[in-house]
């Protein structure tokens, strides 16, 4: 099966508004918002959504097919991606290509996902491509009627990097180089290579990240396959 990204068109819009009213979908992307019910609500949102130039924003194609979409929105950052896939296309490895092919597209690194904590597709899509887990926190899931536990995961642009070397084919192992004389190094520098205090030069903290572990973000759903542009992840199980 070809999977594959493509501008929005009108056309799909029918099609995403079925996946999105589906039941079952609904429970496994648990966070929903008013355009997941309501046709109002859902052109609003999609016209929003397309007229923001700071959203890209996918629809996935399986074999030429609608199979769902996939975005990144957000500031600078806290740039987040979403995407769902429909239910006739579960279980097919689609989400998972196409979040690999969205990602391509999309070189703001770190990137942020939520994902329900019982979304095992979800969270499994999200680590193929990446993804790692970095914090916890209670948010209601209007599709169950009740609180549920939410997983916050980050991309990194040094994971992506040691995923690429790890795509490299492997090559012969080079010969053990002899080992270099060592010498002491000034201000204090121990051998190791190791940073000590500059003396007279004031020490400054590492600034913390302006999105703390745990933190609710600006709208939500979980599951490989189902998730949308204002919102999280989602199904492909």
């Amino acid at each position: 099966m070809e999977i594959s990204l493509r501008e929005l068109q009108d056309s799909d819009l029918p099609v995403f508004w079925a996946q999105l009213t589906d039941p079952e979908l609904q429970h496994m992307a648990a966070v929903t918002r008013k355009y997941h019910y309501d046709r109002g609500h859902f052109d609003q949102h999609w016209a929003k959504v397309r007229s923001d130039p700071s959203v890209l924003l996918r629809t996935i194609l399986a074999d030429d097919a609608v199979a769902g979409h996939a975005a990144v929105f957000g500031s600078p950052s806290e740039r987040e991606v979403t995407y769902v896939v429909g239910r006739s296309h579960w279980g097919r490895g689609v989400a998972s290509r196409a979040l690999a092919e969205l990602l391509k597209l999309e070189d703001t690194r770190p990137l942020y996902a939520d994902a329900a904590a019982d979304n095992a597709g979800s969270l499994r899509v999200l680590e193929k491509s990446g993804f790692v887990t970095t914090g916890r926190s209670r948010c209601f899931a209007r599709a169950r009627g009740q609180e549920i536990d939410l997983v916050h995961l980050t991309l990194s642009r040094a994971r992506r990097f040691t995923q690429a070397l790890r795509s490299l084919p492997t090559s012969p192992a080079l010969p053990a180089l002899p080992a270099l004389p060592t010498r002491q190094l000034p201000y204090g520098l121990p051998q190791s290579g190791a940073m000590s205090p500059v003396p007279g030069r004031p020490q400054r903290e590492r600034p913390r990240s302006c999105r703390q572990a745990g933190a609710a973000a600006p709208d939500g759903t979980g599951v490989e396959g189902v998730a949308d542009v204002t919102g999280r992840v989602t199904v492909d199980q």
